[in-house]
């Protein structure tokens, strides 16, 4: 395996950008609207198509990396957080493995995966039900006494209300 040193210091906001295909497509393509913000998803989900499944557009022959979707994911952190490519509003679904943009997503830090609305119900984690902030793994976020699921916060404060009721 070849290793790349990249110089972060090219990368910092505010600094020049690095020279070559990067900055070319990114000020030329996305900066000069040649790519509308309504084409994003369709543009990112051809990138995720090649990177998962070997589909190119038509008339370009390339040989596919055939990555997982969560390795799909990853090269799209990488455009996104660090090359600045695309927009960092777009993601990969970890259960279905379906590209989603980011208002149809969950990020959970437990595990550091997103889930889309559709597998929510599925995920291993989940969100409280009081406060909508993340409340961890499933099994350890459930409160039988309420019958939902709370964040640590949350159960803290109903445990208390719970005291104070006659």
């Amino acid at each position: 395996m070849t290793y790349v040193k990249l110089d972060m210091e090219k990368y910092i906001e505010g600094k020049p950008q690095p020279e070559g295909f990067f900055n070319a497509l990114s000020h030329n393509q996305a900066y000069s609207g040649k790519i509308k913000p309504d084409e994003w998803l369709d543009k990112i989900q051809e990138l995720v198509n090649y990177l998962t499944d070997g589909e190119l557009p038509e008339g370009v022959e390339c040989k596919s990396p055939k990555l997982s979707p969560s390795m799909a994911q990853n090269v799209l952190w990488f455009l996104q957080e660090i090359t600045k490519i695309i927009p960092d509003n777009f993601a990969i679904c970890d259960g279905c493995g379906v590209l989603h943009e980011e208002g149809y997503l969950k990020y959970f830090t437990t595990n550091g995966k997103y889930y889309c609305d559709y597998c929510l119900d599925s995920a291993p984690v989940v969100h409280c039900e009081e406060c909508d902030e993340e409340a961890g793994y499933k099994k350890d976020a459930y409160s039988e006494k309420h019958e939902m699921y709370l964040c640590k916060e949350c159960k803290k404060i109903k445990r208390e209300t719970d005291i104070v009721k006659p």
